[in-house]
Formats: C-alpha cells, structure tokens, sequence
C-alpha cells in the first residue's frame, strides 16, 4: 500500500516532469531497442535564439553527435572521446542524438530538444557570461549491460531521481530562484497548518481559490506542497493525516 508521503512524491515527479519538458526533452533508445521516434519535434524549425549545448562524454565508447536538419535527416557533426564534452552552438528548436562508436549497445542513442532557455541564477549558472547565451548542459553515462542515462543538473531525468520528499522539496525551492517567485503566500498556508494541524480547513484547499491558484499552484510552490505530502483530490488538494 501506497504511503500518504510517497503520494505526494509521486504527483510532484508528474508536475516536475511537466515542468522539464517546457525547457527541453529527452528521449533514451536502449541497447538493440527498434529505432525510436525523436520526442515531439522530428525535424527542425527555425530558430531565433540560439543556446550553447555542452554534452560530456561519460561512456567508455566514442560518442558521434548528429543534428537533425530541416528534413529530419541526422547530420552528423563530429566525434567526442570518452570523458570529454562535446560544445555546440545550436538553436532552440533544433532537435539533436548521440551515438556511440565500437559498442556492444546496438542502436543506442540519446535524443534531446531544447525548448526554452533556462533561467539563470548564482546558485545554478545557466548563462555564458562572456556572449549572454544560455546554456543546456547534460552528461550521459553508461551502466550495466550498456544501458544508458542521462545526469541533467538543472532537471534531473527522469523525475524519479530525485527520490526523496527532501530533495523534492530543495529542487523545487532551487526552480522558484529561477522563476523569481515568492514563497510568501506558501508560507501563509504553512504556518495556518502548522498552528491547527487538526482542522480540515487548513488541510484541504480548494485549487482554483484565485489567491491560491496565482501565487501558490501555478509555481514551483505545487511541487513544494506535493513535496510535503499534499496530493490532488478533484477540486482539492489535501493532507490526509499522516
């Protein structure tokens, strides 16, 4: 049987993978998988903000990175060698795969598409200090039996890395930064909580209440309440007793 804690956790890894996918999307395809899609966009479009991608290296094979053209035909852009990382200058839009030489992982490959640049704080530096682009940056690692992952520093991939209710809750403390959002009305709730732990009406909020909704559901405050616990119920969110 599912805990109270661990329902909330799992709600905050469906908002925070909803969260991810609004700056960038991956897509893994595992050893001798048939060929995967490439995730929402096949081809690429247009763009008018451009990004510097820094991918390293973290596999013991040689990893070849390909841009996905106009088309949707994989150009392939050059080669990086096991514990380097590999700079480009791309834009957002512009879907892009890693492959990787001389390994036993047929058809393996990464799949990744910028969609946003990431907001830049001091904690979290997303931004090229010398030309003010913003910068995606992700490793990519091989475990057992050539089965690849993906370390994303700013968005851990999958949601479920971040595996505990504490790290939930500082992931989501860390992106309000990034959205210069105030924790101030959260802490209204918290704190009427806190003084009457027993009365339901501070253990159940109505989501489409207007203060609630803007200064608490549409930000990085969701994934705190998520993160203590809270989980949706129709209209409500709730802490059942815990």
């Amino acid at each position: 049987m599912t805990s109270k804690s661990e329902s909330g956790l799992n709600q905050f890894h469906t908002w925070h993978t909803a969260i991810s996918e609004i700056y960038r999307c991956y897509m893994i395809q595992q050893p001798n998988e048939e060929r995967t899609i490439y995730p929402i966009i096949p081809r690429s479009e247009r763009g008018n903000i451009c990004l510097h991608l820094q991918v390293t290296n973290d596999t013991k094979n040689v990893m070849r990175a390909y841009w996905v053209d106009y088309l949707g035909r994989e150009i392939d852009k050059g080669s990086c060698l096991p514990g380097q990382t590999w700079y480009q200058t791309t834009w957002i839009g512009h879907p892009w795969s890693f492959r990787f030489e001389n390994s036993s992982a047929q058809n393996a490959a990464v799949y990744f598409v910028p969609f946003r640049i990431i907001q830049h704080t001091d904690r979290v530096p997303t931004m090229d200090s010398n030309d003010k682009v913003g910068i995606h940056r992700f490793s990519i690692k091989c475990r057992l039996n050539d089965v690849l992952e993906i370390n994303d520093p700013v968005f851990p991939f999958p949601s479920t890395r971040l595996h505990s209710a504490e790290n939930a809750f500082i992931w989501s403390l860390r992106h309000m930064e990034r959205e210069d959002s105030s924790p101030e009305t959260l802490l209204k709730y918290l704190r009427n909580l806190c003084a009457h732990p027993e009365n339901e009406k501070y253990r159940k909020i109505r989501t489409a209440n207007k203060t609630f909704w803007n200064y608490v559901w549409i930000n990085s405050s969701r994934g705190m309440l998520h993160a203590l616990g809270f989980i949706e119920d129709g209209a409500n969110i709730i802490l059942r007793d815990n």
